[in-house]
């Protein structure tokens, strides 16, 4: 868990490293959050408007043949009603899959900046995979992450792999992890989901609704902001350093006095880079360093040479 110092005092949330790779992943996983949520709007309303056709034998493309591609459905009202009335199981087949492939990616991309400065070996990232990305990076970083969150993860992870290779049926393995499911990870399933984990039985079929939708997004989220302060104290100070003045030297209309510049880089830094901690000193260095203080090569007067 991060340390208190890091929670901040607004909705509980985790102050993070925004650096690049964090930003894009968090950027994937709100568009995928916001998709599902509208896909599951549409569905809602189109289930809505189908009930006023209810009792019709014609095809979708006869009542509605305005509606782009609708003769390539080829549905009846009623089969299209069915199918809506059940949208959470079947965007959940594709979200929660969708929702685990961008934090495995976002895994990885961390063992490779953690195998880039020495923290793992090269052997240890050709190897990850979904079921051993949080223990490999616990080792090289030596955090200990939410073990709620990761026995949720491995969780839907089964319920993923029963459904993408063995036709959504349950075996021994799914039907151990429901009945050893820790107290803890099923207090938090249900404080996410509002309702209890589900149980099941050898060869019961398995479905992805909205309650493990939504169990997904909230436990990537939770282990991924864990993973971001891991890295902050794993990689090297001169990391992020060299990661703040990068992203100091893309911004325009940066005044030119060098103390001017020091305290836009410090901003900077304190907004996406808080946990870190960068000093004024060590900034003003590194932008000398990079070239990036003296915009005319004058110093200014009174600034440290």
């Amino acid at each position: 868990m991060p340390p208190s110092h890091l929670i901040s005092r607004y909705e509980g949330e985790v102050q993070v490293i925004r650096y690049a790779e964090f930003s894009d992943y968090d950027r994937r996983r709100q568009d995928a959050n916001t998709a599902i949520n509208a896909m599951l709007a549409g569905c809602r309303l189109a289930s809505h408007v189908l009930a006023l056709t209810h009792g019709a034998t014609r095809p979708l493309a006869e009542i509605f043949p305005s509606i782009p591609r609708i003769k390539l459905f080829n549905l009846r009202t009623d089969v299209a009603s069915h199918v809506l009335d059940d949208a959470e199981h079947h965007l959940g087949l594709m979200a929660v899959p969708y929702i685990q492939a961008i934090h495995e990616d976002y895994a990885i991309n961390c063992l490779e900046l953690l195998r880039d400065h020495g923290l793992t070996s090269r052997t240890q990232v050709k190897t990850a995979n979904a079921s051993n990305l949080h223990a490999k990076f616990a080792v090289a970083t030596g955090a200990e992450l939410e073990p709620q969150a990761r026995e949720i993860f491995r969780f839907l992870r089964l319920l993923r792999n029963a459904v993408v290779h063995r036709g959504a049926t349950a075996d021994e393995e799914i039907v151990t992890a429901c009945t050893e499911m820790s107290v803890a990870a099923r207090e938090l399933w249900t404080k996410i989901t509002s309702e209890p984990p589900p149980l099941y039985e050898m060869g019961q079929v398995v479905r992805l609704g909205f309650s493990e939708t939504i169990a997904e997004l909230a436990v990537t989220k939770r282990l991924a902001r864990e993973m971001n302060l891991a890295m902050g104290t794993a990689m090297p100070r001169s990391f992020w350093l060299g990661r703040l003045v990068d992203d100091f030297a893309v911004l325009r209309d940066v005044p030119p006095q060098p103390s001017k510049r020091v305290a836009v880089a410090m901003r900077l830094g304190n907004f996406d880079y808080g946990p870190v901690a960068f000093k004024h000193g060590e900034v003003e260095a590194e932008l000398e360093r990079r070239g990036l203080l003296y915009v005319t090569g004058k110093k200014e007067r009174g600034s440290a040479s």
